[in-house]
């Protein structure tokens, strides 16, 4: 069923987004051991510092993700969930499609077999 499919995307995708997470930790750890912070800054430094600080960050999420691409399990996972993905959209598509087969245009009931002419007009 399509159900179980989706929930192994969700779980695939839950697996990935923490290994992607723990190599982006690790990237600013390396990072952090590196980086002394000034407690006596003015506005204006403060401000410059803030950007930085956010340049570093952005960077080392960049650097987190290049890392991880390059790590085996990441790239398996990333593979998997593909197929999973595309095997989850195909099911739903299949199941989305039998429904529509199976309905009579306007009524939305079941359709049971071939549909009976309308009566002719007057009679």
């Amino acid at each position: 069923m399509s159900e179980d499919t989706w929930g192994e995307v969700r779980s695939k995708i839950e697996g990935l987004g923490l290994k992607l997470k723990l190599h982006i930790d690790q990237e600013r750890g390396a990072v952090a051991d590196t980086v002394e912070e000034e407690d006596d800054l003015g506005t204006a430094a403060q401000t410059r510092a803030a950007v930085e600080d956010l340049g570093e960050k952005l960077q080392d999420v960049f650097n987190g993700l290049t890392a991880s691409s390059k790590d085996p399990a990441v790239k398996a996972d990333a593979k998997e969930l593909g197929a999973l993905l595309k095997d989850a959209v195909m099911e739903t598509l299949d199941s989305v499609g039998a429904d529509v087969r199976t309905r009579r245009p306007g009524d939305g009931q079941p359709q049971d077999g071939p549909s009976d002419p309308p009566p002719p007009p007057g009679g």
